[in-house]
Formats: C-alpha cells, structure tokens, sequence
C-alpha cells in the first residue's frame, strides 16, 4: 500500500513525515499561523502517526466501513479581553 502511494505521488520517498503526522503538523502550524495570526512552535505540537497501528486495527476500520486518516486539528488561541483585535475568530470584546 505504501509503495502505491509513493508510486502516486502521495507519500514522500522517505514516508517518516507522513507516517508519523510530522508533515501533516507542519501544514498546519503554518495555517494556524496565518490563519490565527500567532506563530505555533512546532516542536511543541502534538502528533500522533499512524505507524503504530496494528493490522486489526485496519481490517476492523473497513469492517465499519470507515478508512484511517491522519487528521489536523488546531483551535484559535485564547486572546487576552482587551486585544482590540477586529479578528471574527477572536474571542476578545474588541
């Protein structure tokens, strides 16, 4: 499955940053960054890959029907009350 992916240009040659949600952390830390204006340090973002999955733990996803993925999830930062930012996403009184 992963030499198909690789074939298709989906997974990298060295797949470790897609395996292991690393590439995927990235992507996001740079939208969260320009999407919530506050840089995100990296290097203190959780990730959680896939490599550790075991093959019940696939064969019981299409069991049911669904297929794994790697997710990113980000919330906009907590903004002190008097940021005075015009952001819509903010949850300061402006």
């Amino acid at each position: 499955m992963l030499a198909e992916a690789q074939r298709l240009g989906y997974a990298e040659a060295d797949p470790t940053f897609d395996i292991e949600g690393i590439d995927a952390a990235h992507k996001l830390s740079l939208l969260s960054a320009l999407g919530f204006g506050v840089p995100i340090n990296i290097d203190a973002a959780y990730t959680e890959g896939i490599s550790k999955l075991a093959s019940e733990d696939i064969r019981y996803a299409e069991q049911l029907g669904y297929r794994i993925k790697l997710l990113g999830i980000t919330n906009a930062p907590p903004r002190a009350s008097n940021c005075g930012c015009t952001r819509p996403w903010c949850r300061c009184s402006g």
